[in-house]
C-alpha cells in the first residue's frame, strides 16, 4: 500500500494549503484506487500488478494533482473566503451583539439587586429615565418635547415666551413657579446633629420678588379669566406674606372619621397673627373674586396629555417606567399654599367675630369652603383631590361652630348637614377601598407584577388588572432579556478563549502537521447544532429569567410590599415565544439561578445548576462525537483518533470528556451556591457584586480549567495535543454560530414581546400615573362637582373688604 499512498501525497500536494479538503479528496482518491486494485486482484492480477493496474488507471500523477487542483480550486477560495469571514466577521460580530447584550444585563441586574435599593419604579428606569420623541414631530412639536418638563422654570419660561396665550403652557409656568413662592425651611445640603437633613430658614422674598410674582399671576387671569386657580394662587402668596399661625387654638369642632360614626376626631383654627392688614384683607379679596368665577384648574392633566402626544410610545419596560417616573416627578407646590390659605380662612372669620365684625364674619364663613370645592370639582391628580378635602374638612368644619358662635342657629344647621354630607362621601369610598383593598392585596400576591404592586394605589377600579396582566408579562419578557444578556456574554467568553487558544496554538506551532485544524463538519451539521441548541436552551433562558424574577420580588417584600411569590416555572406561560426564540447555549444561566439560591429552595435551585451545567455540555460533545466520526477515515489524523480511542480502556473517549467536564462544572457550580451562603452569613456590605462577580469568574474560568485538567491528566488524552488544539479551533465556528442565533433572534422576539404585552398601556389617552381616572375617587369629584353647580355664590352674598383697606394695599 506504500505506494497508492505516495501516489496519493503527491496527487494531492497542491491542495495542502487546505488540509481539511486535502484530506477529504485524498480519502475519497485512496479509496477509487483501492477498489481499482481490488478489481484488478478479482480478475486474477497479483498484488503489485493490480496495483499498478489502479495507477495506470488514473493516469500520471502531475496531471491528476492539476486536475484535482482544477475541480477544488473554487471550493478552496469558498473556504478561504468563510475561514476569513469566520475570523473577521462572524466571531467579532457574535461577540459584539454578545457583549451589548450583556451591558443590558449588568446594568439591569445592578440596579434591580442592590441590596438597598427600595424604590422599584426607578430600579427599571434607572437613576436618570429617559424618554425618546416620537418620530416625524414639527418643529414646534420639538420645541415642545424638549421643553415640556418639570426640571426647570427655564424652560416653562420658553414655552410661553414662544405660546404666551395658551392657557396649560400658563399653568404649568405658574405652577413651577409657585415653588419659589413658599419660603419657609427648606432642606439644604449636608445632615443635621443627629443625621437628618439640615435646615436653615431662609430669607423672605424681597418687595421685587413679590411684585414680579403678583405681575405674573395677574397675567395669568388675562390669559384664563374665568380660572380661579390664578385668583387663589394670589391670595395663598399674600396670606403667606401678611400673617402667621400661632400655637394656641381659636376654635375647635369634631366630624365623622373614616370608620364612621363611632370614629370621632377633632379638628382645631390656631389663632392667626396678622402681619399685614391691608395685604392680609387684599388676598381675602382675590378668595372672594375666585368664588364667581366658573372653574378652578391647574391643568396638570393636559400638561402630562402634552408629553404623550410628542413622546415615543414605550416599547420597553425600562421606557415605560421611565414615562410613569415622569409622571410621578410632576411637582405642585401650589397645593400646599393652598391648604394654607384654606387654615387662614375660618382663622380670620375668628378674628373679625372678635373684632365684632359679625356681618362680615358670618358671610366669609358661609363661602370660605367655595374654593376647596372648586378645586375638587376641577382636580385631575389624587394629590388635587386630597387637598381639596383636607381644606373643605378645615373650612367647612369650623363654619357651624362659628354659625354657632355668631347665634345663628339656622345657619349653623345647614352648615353642619352641608358639611356631613359632603365628608361623608369620601369616607364612605375610603371605607369602600378598604374592603376592595383587601382583595387587591390578596390578588397581588397572587398574580401581581412587581411595578403594578409598587405603584398602584388599593383604592382603584377593575382597569388596574389590565394594567397589571401587561405589566406581568412585560417583566417576565424582561428578566428573560436579562438571562440571554448572561447567557450571551458567557458564550462570547468561550468563543473568545478558544479562538485566543487556537490563535496561539497556530503561532506557536509552524509545522502544517502540527498546526491545530479546522474540521469543517458540514453545513447540516452546524444547522442542526443551532436548532437543537434553541430547543435545549430555551427553557433554560425561561429558568433563569424566572430565577433573577424571583429574586426581585423576594427584595421588594423584604422592602415591605406586598408582593407574592412568583410562579417557579410555568413553560405553557408562552408556548409560542417558546418555540418561537432560538435560546441556545446558556453557561451562566446555573450561576444566575445560585445567585437567589442562599434565598429560595436550594433543592430546586440546585436542580437548576446541575440541569444548566449538563445542558451546557452539549456543543463541545456534538464536535467531540463528529470528530470522532472522522477518526473512523483512513487519514492520518483518523489513525490519531483510533490510536487514543484504543488506549482508553474503561470509557470511550467522548463519555470520559464528557462525564469529567459535568464534574466539574458541577463542582464549580456547587462552590459558587456555598459561597452565596457565605456571603449571605457574614451579612457582606454588598453582597450582590460579590455574588455576581464570582458568578462571571467562575463561568469564564469555567471551561478554561476544564480544558486544562483535561490537558494535564496523565491518561491517553494527555498525549493527544494535536487532537485538543483541533477540537479547541474546531468548536470555534460552531458556538460563534449559535452565539449569533441566540443575539439576533433572541433579543429580536424578546423584543417584540416587549413592545407588543406594553402597547395596550402606552398609547396616548390612557390615564397616567396619580391620576383619578379608573379609581375611586371619581367618586369625590362628582360629588364636589355637584356642589359647586348647587351653590354659585350670588354677589350680594359676598363678604367685601373695606375699600379703603384694599386701596391702602
Amino acid at each position: 500500500m506504500g505506494r497508492i499512498e505516495d501516489y496519493v501525497e503527491a496527487a494531492t500536494r497542491r491542495l495542502r494549503c487546505d488540509p481539511e479538503l486535502c484530506w477529504d479528496v485524498a480519502r475519497e482518491l485512496r479509496a477509487h484506487l483501492e477498489d481499482a486494485a481490488e478489481e484488478a486482484r478479482a480478475g486474477g492480477a497479483g498484488e503489485a500488478e493490480s496495483i499498478e493496474a489502479a495507477l495506470e488507471a488514473f493516469g500520471g500523477r502531475d496531471e491528476l494533482a492539476e486536475q484535482l487542483y482544477r475541480a477544488n480550486r473554487g471550493r478552496m477560495r469558498l473556504r478561504a473566503a468563510a475561514r476569513w469571514a469566520n475570523r473577521l466577521v462572524l466571531v467579532p460580530l457574535a461577540v459584539a451583539a454578545a457583549v451589548l447584550l450583556a451591558s443590558f444585563t449588568a446594568g439591569a441586574a445592578g440596579r434591580l439587586l442592590e441590596p438597598d435599593h427600595r424604590d422599584v419604579l426607578m430600579a427599571f428606569a434607572g437613576r436618570e429615565p429617559r424618554v425618546e420623541p416620537r418620530s416625524g414631530l414639527s418643529e414646534e412639536e420639538r420645541f415642545l418635547f424638549g421643553h415640556v418638563t418639570d426640571d426647570e422654570l427655564e424652560d416653562a419660561e420658553k414655552l410661553v415666551a414662544r405660546w404666551p396665550d395658551d392657557p396649560v403652557l400658563y399653568a404649568h409656568y405658574v405652577r413651577l413657579l409657585s415653588e419659589h413662592f413658599d419660603r419657609a425651611e427648606l432642606p439644604q445640603q449636608g445632615e443635621g446633629p443627629q443625621g437628618g437633613p439640615f435646615r436653615r430658614r431662609r430669607e423672605p422674598a424681597s418687595d421685587q420678588e413679590l411684585a414680579g410674582w403678583l405681575a405674573a399671576l395677574d397675567r395669568g387671569e388675562q390669559v384664563e379669566p374665568d380660572n380661579a386657580f390664578y385668583d387663589y394662587l394670589k391670595a395663598a402668596l399674600l396670606v403667606a406674606r401678611s400673617s402667621r399661625e400661632g400655637e394656641d387654638d381659636d376654635l375647635c369642632f369634631e366630624y365623622e372619621g373614616l370608620d364612621g360614626p363611632d370614629d370621632v376626631q377633632e379638628a382645631c383654627v390656631h389663632r392667626l397673627a396678622i402681619l399685614d392688614r391691608a395685604m392680609f384683607e387684599q388676598s381675602v379679596g382675590e378668595v372672594l373674586e375666585g368664588v364667581e368665577k366658573p372653574f378652578c384648574t391647574s391643568h396638570v392633566a393636559e400638561i402630562g396629555a402634552l408629553r404623550e402626544q410628542v413622546w415615543e410610545p414605550a416599547r420597553t419596560l425600562e421606557q415605560w417606567a421611565a414615562k410613569i417616573a415622569y409622571h410621578a416627578a410632576i411637582r405642585m407646590p401650589h397645593v400646599s399654599l393652598i391648604r394654607q390659605m384654606n387654615r387662614r380662612l375660618p382663622a380670620y372669620a375668628v378674628v373679625l367675630m372678635k373684632e365684632g365684625r359679625t356681618q362680615e364674619a358670618a358671610r366669609l364663613a358661609s363661602i370660605m369652603h367655595r374654593p376647596s370645592v372648586q378645586i375638587g370639582a376641577g382636580a385631575d391628580m389624587i394629590l388635587e383631590l386630597l387637598v381639596a378635602m383636607a381644606g373643605f374638612t378645615d373650612t367647612a368644619g369650623a363654619a357651624p361652630e362659628i354659625f354657632r358662635r355668631l347665634g345663628m342657629p339656622e345657619e349653623a344647621a345647614e352648615a353642619r348637614r352641608r358639611f356631613q354630607e359632603t365628608i361623608g362621601v369620601p369616607n364612605a369610598v375610603w371605607r369602600k377601598s378598604r374592603a376592595y383593598g383587601r382583595e387587591v392585596k390578596r390578588r397581588v400576591k397572587e398574580e401581581g407584577s412587581v411595578i403594578a404592586a409598587s405603584l398602584m394605589p388599593a383604592a382603584v377600579g377593575p382597569e388596574i388588572w389590565e394594567w397589571n396582566a401587561a405589566l406581568r408579562k412585560a417583566e417576565h419578557a424582561y428578566f428573560e432579556r436579562m438571562a440571554l444578556g448572561l447567557t450571551t456574554g458567557v458564550l462570547a467568553a468561550v468563543t473568545v478563549v478558544l479562538a485566543a487558544a487556537g490563535a496561539w496554538g497556530a503561532w506557536r506551532h509552524g509545522s502544517l502537521a502540527e498546526r491545530p485544524k479546522l474540521l469543517f463538519v458540514g453545513w447540516r451539521r452546524v444547522a442542526g447544532a443551532v436548532l437543537v441548541g434553541v430547543a435545549l436552551y430555551a427553557l433554560t433562558v425561561l429558568v433563569t429569567g424566572a430565577a433573577a424574577y424571583a429574586a426581585v420580588r423576594r427584595r421588594c417584600r423584604e422592602a415591605g410590599m406586598e408582593v407574592g411569590p412568583a410562579g417557579w416555572l410555568n413553560p405553557l406561560r408562552n408556548l409560542r415565544g417558546l418555540l418561537a426564540a432560538a435560546l441556545p447555549v446558556s453557561a451562566l444561566g446555573s450561576f444566575s439561578g445560585a445567585l437567589a439560591a442562599y434565598r429560595f429552595d436550594s433543592v430546586r435551585y440546585g436542580a437548576c445548576v446541575g440541569l444548566t451545567a449538563a445542558i451546557l455540555l452539549w456543543p463541545p460533545a456534538f464536535v467531540l462525537w463528529q470528530l470522532r466520526r472522522l477518526g473512523s477515515a483512513p487519514s492520518p489524523f483518523g489513525q490519531v483518533i483510533r490510536r487514543a480511542a484504543a488506549r482508553i480502556r474503561s470509557l470511550p473517549l467522548l463519555l470520559r470528556a464528557f462525564v469529567r467536564t459535568m464534574l466539574l462544572l458541577l463542582a464549580l457550580g456547587l462552590l459558587s451556591i456555598l459561597a452565596l451562603a457565605a456571603c449571605a452569613l457574614i451579612q457582606a456590605a454588598s453582597v450582590t457584586w460579590v455574588l455576581v462577580f464570582a458568578g462571571i469568574v467562575v463561568a469564564l474560568l469555567g471551561p478554561a480549567a476544564a480544558l486544562a485538567w483535561a490537558g494535564r491528566s496523565r491518561r491517553p488524552w494527555a498525549g493527544l495535543a494535536h487532537f485538543r488544539r483541533t477540537v479547541c479551533r474546531s468548536m470555534v465556528p460552531v458556538l460563534a454560530a449559535c452565539l449569533l442565533a441566540l443575539s439576533l433572534a433572541g433579543h429580536g422576539y424578546l423584543t417584540w414581546a416587549e413592545a407588543r404585552y406594553l402597547a395596550p398601556i402606552s398609547q396616548p389617552g390612557i390615564a397616567e400615573f396619580e391620576s383619578l381616572e379608573g379609581t375611586m375617587f371619581t367618586e369625590v369629584r362628582d360629588h364636589m362637582r355637584g356642589l359647586a353647580a348647587r351653590e354659585t355664590p350670588r354677589s350680594e352674598d359676598l363678604f367685601r373688604p373695606p375699600p379703603a383697606s384694599v386701596n391702602a394695599s
